[in-house]
């Protein structure tokens, strides 16, 4: 069944060089195969495992040619094209007989991207409240507040936020550790903040003095409620970011060379010790020991982790293992010198960690598992 001409054509499909008729065509295959009846066979996991499989056949590269790191979804109707030519030998041998392949060589420990929140928040009073679990409802009382949990995970600050309801500023802490989904809270002012794993966000339970100021370690994205006489600030260390009501994006991890504050509408200043730039939508601040502006950024690449991807950006191998660390929580060892490969492209955050290593293995990267480490290889 391994035709050339067939063959060819899901080559010119991976390139985009088909028509649109040779599209519908492998459109057509898929459709075929990607019902589960047609190989009832095999249980739902079995087909599923021998589609990923042959996913990752795809995704990987056509044979010694390295291939850009695309967008899973791409490859979808491919990799269905070549399950019926990689299958045809098992489904096709003979109309009355399947002979189920073996699975076992294909089934090594499987750390998948995290399929639910571990983070925590800690109180004021120093208690600890596990956000994991599906519970819903109120949470904790801080006074005249309430802190809710809502049915979607996320989390919201409700109640009466003023200094007569208030007493004294109560500062809690939102962690997300590494190996976490990303988790959303809504402050007491109707601002919102998406936090990375591998973050934490320190904040007034109620925002009562004359200023809204929050401190970050790690990744998140705000999007903050307007109010003229009350400005929204963002401190990391001497860093402090100064806004009225806009969405930015903050990375200020502990373990990058630079802490960079992306705009994507209203007006940022960016305050370093005693250097100060102001942001203009599009633009990214780089600040190391200065403030470097960026005019011109992309986006995709800035808001990936928040929209579900890994965005590499010839991204060196130590940045690659810096996202992997932090969203698979896994210990990430150097064996040797660090290659000096660049990568580029995208990649869904929901493939479990065998995937994502067989890409960059693939890639030219040498990597090796050994339960919750992962070791570069030279």
């Amino acid at each position: 069944m391994k035709d050339p001409k067939t063959i060819k054509l899901l080559l010119n499909y991976l390139r985009g060089k088909t028509t649109l008729a040779e599209k519908a065509k492998v459109d057509k295959w898929y459709d075929s195969i990607s019902d589960a009846n047609s190989l009832s066979n095999y249980s739902d996991s079995e087909l599923s495992e021998i589609k990923e499989q042959l996913y990752q056949n795809i995704r990987l590269g056509l044979g010694n040619k390295v291939i850009p790191l695309y967008k899973q979804s791409f490859f979808k109707v491919a990799a269905a094209a070549v399950l019926i030519f990689s299958v045809s030998g098992i489904y096709w041998a003979s109309k009355n007989t399947i002979v189920k392949p073996d699975l076992t060589s294909i089934k090594p420990t499987i750390i998948s991207a995290p399929a639910e929140n571990y983070a925590t928040i800690t109180l004021a009073n120093g208690q600890k409240l596990e956000l994991k679990g599906n519970d819903k409802g109120t949470i904790a009382q801080q006074e005249s507040m309430q802190l809710v949990k809502l049915a979607n995970g996320q989390i919201e600050y409700k109640g009466t936020a003023d200094s007569k309801s208030i007493e004294e500023l109560q500062y809690n802490t939102l962690t997300n550790p590494k190996g976490s989904k990303v988790i959303n809270l809504t402050l007491s002012d109707g601002s919102k903040v998406w936090l990375n794993s591998g973050s934490a966000l320190t904040y007034p339970v109620a925002f009562v003095s004359d200023e809204r100021k929050v401190t970050i370690t790690g990744e998140a994205y705000f999007e903050v409620a307007h109010d003229i006489h009350k400005p929204f600030k963002v401190a990391k260390g001497d860093l402090e970011i100064k806004v009225l009501g806009t969405h930015f994006n903050v990375n200020a991890y502990d373990d990058d060379s630079d802490i960079k504050i992306t705009l994507l509408e209203g007006s940022v200043k960016v305050l370093n010790g005693n250097v100060m730039n102001v942001l203009k939508p599009g633009q990214q601040a780089q600040v190391t020991d200065e403030i470097k502006i960026n005019p011109e950024v992309n986006m995709d690449e800035v808001m990936a982790w928040k929209n579900g991807y890994f965005y590499f950006n010839r991204a060196d191998v130590s940045t690659v293992m810096r996202y992997i660390n932090r969203w698979y929580g896994v210990e990430i060892i150097y064996s040797g010198p660090v290659s000096t490969k660049s990568f580029e492209g995208e990649l869904e955050r929901n493939l479990n960690l065998t995937q994502v290593i067989k890409i960059l293995e693939r890639n030219g990267l040498h990597l090796k598992q050994e339960g919750n480490k992962l070791i570069v290889l030279p």
